[in-house]
């Protein structure tokens, strides 16, 4: 029997070989893969504070408000639509009704509506605490309501859970973003009323952290900038019930300590994490880190990945399983409309359509995974 599997595996490899000397074989690295520019100015304005975007169950990308450098009025209320992952992008409204701001999170329900809670605002003596609801992509937005009970903040963290509740916790409430509290508050009808859940969940009151809400149901939140000393944290917390209680799972993640960082959730569960700056060493970073265990350790993919060194940019996840970075800055004054995208290798951006009785080889050789191209093969 072991000389049959012998023989088996050489002729699978034969097979193989012959493939790839066809022309009839995609070929992917397993090693880190690398990020690709999409477009190097998008169309809107460059910003920062760019957390309010959001990936819409058809795929589409909207991004609204954030902070320019001064070419336009610093505080934005645009929003803005792409339908190609980043590549193009159409203008949904100028100047929508809520307040330019930045450093609010982008929520979609569970029904598709866009929830805008909070954030720093211009027109609201500095920070906000109104929800604001869209229910055709942004193109309009009703106010639901002018005070929503939890502090006026912003660098806040927020989810939409699968049950149909928002979350919303933490963020920088006086002054330059002092005090900070860590607080979690829970809507149950799209922001109209909101109820606190836990006035001190244990992790250090922090501001402008990332917030992954993994498919599990499970939030995991990471990093940010902890307390008035401008110190920034690289620790990862997570909920299994629905931010009610929290556990702290890493005092010190492998990555430096940042805020302003972004993340984005695979459909597998893994956790991807993507520069920010880290303030004690006056550091801009552009590494990418990933998780496989919901943020318990980490991995480096790329130490440098391509784009510039920058923080509040935003990213997320696709359909496709491809991860989106937009925007940020890499100083206080530098500020950037790019977009960049990454194919993280277990997710193909090959569309794999087979013939009924066609020969699929899936086989690992040197780290390399070997799939069939276009034609097909049949029995």
């Amino acid at each position: 029997m072991k000389g049959v599997m012998m023989k088996y595996s050489f002729f699978l490899v034969l097979l193989i070989t012959l493939l790839m000397s066809a022309g009839c074989v995609n070929e992917l690295k397993s090693n880190n893969p690398a990020w690709t520019e999409l477009n190097s100015s998008a169309g809107w304005p460059a910003r920062g504070g760019l957390t309010g975007v959001v990936a819409m169950p058809d795929g589409s990308i909207v991004l609204m408000g954030g902070e320019n450098n001064g070419t336009i009025s610093r505080f934005l209320n645009d929003v803005w639509r792409s339908t190609d992952n980043g590549v193009t992008w159409t203008q949904q409204t100028a100047n929508a009704t809520w307040s330019g701001r930045d450093n609010f999170p982008g929520i979609v329900s569970t029904d598709g509506s866009i929830i805008v809670a909070g954030g720093y605002a211009i027109g609201t003596g500095g920070y906000a605490n109104d929800t604001w609801r869209s229910t055709d992509k942004g193109v309009t937005w009703v106010q639901v309501n002018t005070n929503s009970g939890w502090s006026a903040r912003w660098g806040h963290g927020g989810v939409a859970m699968p049950d149909g509740s928002i979350l919303i916790m933490g963020g920088g409430v006086g002054p330059h973003g002092y005090p900070i509290p860590s607080d979690v508050w829970r809507s149950t009808d799209k922001g109209a009323t909101w109820t606190e859940i836990n006035s001190s969940p244990g992790w250090s009151p922090r501001r402008n952290f990332a917030t992954a809400l993994l498919p599990d149901g499970n939030i995991v939140i990471m990093g940010g900038m902890i307390n008035s000393s401008d110190q920034d944290s690289n620790e990862t917390w997570k909920s299994t019930d629905r931010g009610l209680t929290w556990t702290l799972i890493n005092t010190s993640s492998g990555w430096l300590p940042r805020r302003a960082l972004s993340d984005a959730v695979l459909p597998d569960g893994s956790i991807f994490l993507m520069g920010g700056r880290y303030t004690l060493k006056n550091i801009y970073l552009n590494d990418t880190w990933k998780s496989t265990d919901e943020g318990a350790t980490w991995s480096l993919v790329n130490v440098s990945s391509g784009w510039n060194e920058r923080y509040s940019q935003h990213s997320m996840a696709m359909p496709d399983g491809s991860i989106i970075l937009l925007g940020g800055m890499n100083d206080d004054t530098n500020y950037r409309n790019d977009t960049w995208r990454l194919q993280p290798m277990g997710f193909s951006r090959f569309p794999l359509n087979f013939q009924k009785n066609s020969i699929v080889v899936l086989f690992p050789v040197r780290n390399y995974l070997f799939v069939p191209a276009q034609k097909s093969f049949h029995l």
